[in-house]
């Protein structure tokens, strides 16, 4: 029936935007977001939280509409963009994204009914619904008597037009306001960004990625499970990182690394490897070089942003902002949300004796992780001892699998331990507390972790007669690591 076929014709929206960076002229980029629907309810939502996906694009969800969010079916999400070396002005990226969404949807779908066509440019939108038939019956001349600026690019957008036309495609172009806030131009400006970065690196290709929607505005992101703390630090220069081998670290926002404060915490990480993104924000910053030898520390709660993981995924280093000296940020902040103040995703510290410190401080856990990776002695300048306290942690259920003990709920904060020590009077209990997320993994971790064989030690090291310090060591079948508070880790211990 007539009605059947026009309800499963293929309709495409988009919101396209130009680039040009750092200045205008400069680096010209294009980008295109948008989906392909079919006009048939949807099953289920389209998961975008606030906002309702329509025919007419992305509509900020309320409770007046939200029952529109079902009324058409997504079928793909496309994230188009590239670099224009041709060009180097924000009007040619414009008119490049605006091509693109016309070319690239015509080779796709044969069935397409109508292309819909946000743009924050009025150049696009005035070029091609009020001046281009002038431009054409003027032998390309303006009415300032100058030739048509961009006239290839121009003549091409026709051509396609005419290809619109002679299909019956029906084509909606619209105006929607820069820098908005809006959802649909904000990801066309990003990809924009990202496409600026594809010209300044001298690459031609266009990235036309196109997605299904499972997952789409939720895509997985893999965070290994030991990598709990909030920072990762790593030498500029490579040949200083072991290879596979993370140093973590814990501190208050905004508080300096070196300062002497309960709230730092240092991890030491061995892992089978080290996951591509984190290793391709590595590489970049080894590939800017450095004037000395220092550590960069990177905010992986920035990195592991889901958006930000799945666009390093796609783009590689095409995703930071070029000369940005020794500072790595992100091409746009829009995207990362409201709480996110700035893009800055990793930084060099600045002061080297800052760097020595943490290094002079730390490298005695390197010696306890190689230690107790090799089953050797540990060779600290201490006597020490390794006790086995899994089972503060762990227990088996019935089928006799691992599990985190059920008394560890997501509001348990630390886990108390009265231990035994060779290292002290046997008449000694030693009561140590150790806080979750400070002196070992987050509650969530050790969860994450309960399929991987886990088993946790405690190192007790005697630095005096009734004083211990301590830390902590997890060992899986998917990595080890060693965890410290470092200005909280002293017990004192004598008999009642």
């Amino acid at each position: 029936m007539p009605g059947e076929e026009q309800n499963k014709a293929v309709h495409v929206l988009f919101y396209t935007d130009g680039s040009s960076r750092p200045k205008n002229p400069g680096f010209c980029g294009w980008g295109c977001h948008g989906y392909t629907y079919i006009k048939e309810p949807s099953k289920k939502g389209h998961g975008l939280a606030n906002y309702i996906v329509t025919d007419k694009g992305y509509i900020p969800k309320d409770n007046s509409n939200k029952n529109l969010d079902k009324q058409i079916t997504i079928t793909e999400y496309h994230d188009w963009c590239g670099g224009y070396l041709e060009g180097n002005t924000n009007n040619q990226g414009e008119l490049m994204g605006f091509y693109h969404a016309l070319k690239r949807s015509l080779s796709l779908y044969e069935s397409l009914s109508s292309i819909t066509i946000y743009t924050d440019s009025k150049y696009v939108l005035n070029g091609v619904t009020e001046w281009l038939e002038g431009w054409k019956q003027n032998n390309w001349v303006g009415s300032s008597g100058k030739p048509v600026a961009n006239r290839e690019i121009w003549e091409e957008i026709d051509d396609l037009l005419s290809v619109l036309r002679d299909k019956d495609i029906e084509l909606r172009l619209e105006k929607v306001k820069a820098h908005s806030g809006h959802i649909g131009n904000m990801l066309a400006d990003e990809l924009a960004s990202i496409g600026s970065n594809y010209s300044y690196y001298g690459i031609s290709e266009p990235q036309y990625i196109t997605s299904s929607t499972t997952k789409y505005w939720k895509p997985d992101v893999y965070r290994h499970p030991l990598l709990g703390f909030k920072r990762v630090l790593f030498n500029t220069v490579p040949k200083y990182n072991t290879d596979n081998t993370l140093f973590a670290m814990n501190h208050k926002k905004d508080e300096p690394i070196n300062r002497k404060s309960a709230t730092i915490s240092y991890s030491v990480l061995k892992l089978p490897e080290i996951d591509s993104v984190l290793k391709t924000l590595m590489e970049f910053r080894y590939d800017l070089g450095s004037q000395y030898n220092t550590i960069s520390i990177v905010d992986l709660d920035k990195l592991y942003k889901p958006h930000v993981y799945k666009r390093i995924q796609e783009h590689g280093k095409l995703v930071f902002k070029p000369d940005n000296g020794n500072t790595i940020e992100y091409i746009n902040n829009d995207v990362l949300g409201d709480n996110v103040k700035n893009t800055i995703i990793c930084t060099d510290i600045k002061q080297p004796a800052q760097a020595i410190e943490i290094i002079e401080k730390t490298a005695f856990m390197y010696d306890i992780l190689n230690g107790l990776e090799s089953g050797g002695d540990i060779s600290l300048p201490y006597d020490t001892e390794v006790i086995d306290i899994t089972e503060y942690f762990y227990t088996t259920d019935r089928k006799g699998k691992t599990i985190l003990r059920p008394e560890l709920d997501t509001a348990s904060k630390k886990v108390v331990l009265k231990l035994k020590s060779s290292l002290v009077d046997s008449g000694i209990t030693c009561i140590i507390k150790l806080l979750l997320g400070k002196d070992i993994l987050t509650r969530n971790s050790l969860k994450k972790i309960e399929r991987d064989n886990p088993k946790i030690s405690i190192c007790l090291m005697k630095i005096a007669e009734n004083a211990l310090e301590y830390c902590t060591a997890v060992k899986t079948d998917n990595g080890s690591g060693v965890f410290i508070g470092y200005y909280t880790n002293t017990v004192l211990v004598k008999k009642k």
